[in-house]
C-alpha cells in the first residue's frame, strides 16, 4: 500500500505502532527511505531505533522530558549501553503507553512530575480503586529511582 502511495508528495512519514518491530524492516525495504518512519509505541522504542526509525511518537515521555530526550539522544549517537541502562529504567513507564487507559495513566505520570493534571475529558473516566494505586506505584518507584542525568 504505501508503495501504491508513494507518489503523493504530501505524504511523507509513517507511523508504525503495530507492536511488530519487524514492520520497521519490512517497510524500509519496501519503501526504502521515501517516507520518515516514526514508532508509536513506547516500550519499543530501543528496539525500534536499533532498526533504523527516524523520530519517535512519545506518549509517557511527556511526563519524563528530561528522560526522554537523553535516551532519544543516546540512541541516535549509538551509545548502546547507556542507551540500555537508561531504557531499562524507563520500561514500566514506557508500558502505561501500551494499555488501552494510556491517555489517564500518561496524565497520572503528568501530575505525579509535575508537568500537568490527570484530569480527563469524557468518554474517558479518572482512574479510581486499585487500579490507580497501582499505577501510582509504578510510577513513584520511577521517581524514586530517577537517573541523575548528566549533560554528556
Amino acid at each position: 500500500l504505501f508503495q501504491e502511495l508513494a507518489d503523493i508528495k504530501n505524504l511523507v512519514a509513517l507511523k508504525e505502532s503495530s507492536g511488530n518491530t519487524r514492520r520497521i524492516t519490512e517497510l524500509h525495504n519496501a519503501v526504502g527511505d521515501r517516507y520518515a518512519l516514526f514508532v508509536g509505541v513506547d516500550d519499543l522504542i530501543l528496539e525500534s531505533s536499533i532498526l533504523g526509525i527516524d523520530g519517535w511518537v512519545a506518549g509517557t515521555g511527556i511526563a519524563f522530558p528530561k528522560e526522554n530526550q537523553k535516551l532519544w539522544d543516546l540512541m541516535r549517537q549509538g551509545r548502546w549501553e547507556e542507551a540500555r541502562t537508561l531504557y531499562r529504567w524507563f520500561t514500566p513507564l514506557l508500558k502505561l503507553d501500551t494499555h488501552p487507559k494510556f491517555v489517564q495513566y500518561i496524565k497520572l505520570a503528568q501530575q505525579e512530575t509535575g508537568l500537568g493534571a490527570e484530569w480527563v475529558r469524557a468518554p474517558r473516566l479518572p482512574l479510581a480503586g486499585r487500579e490507580r494505586e497501582q499505577v501510582l506505584q509504578i510510577i513513584r518507584d520511577a521517581i524514586g529511582q530517577r537517573p541523575q542525568l548528566l549533560n554528556s
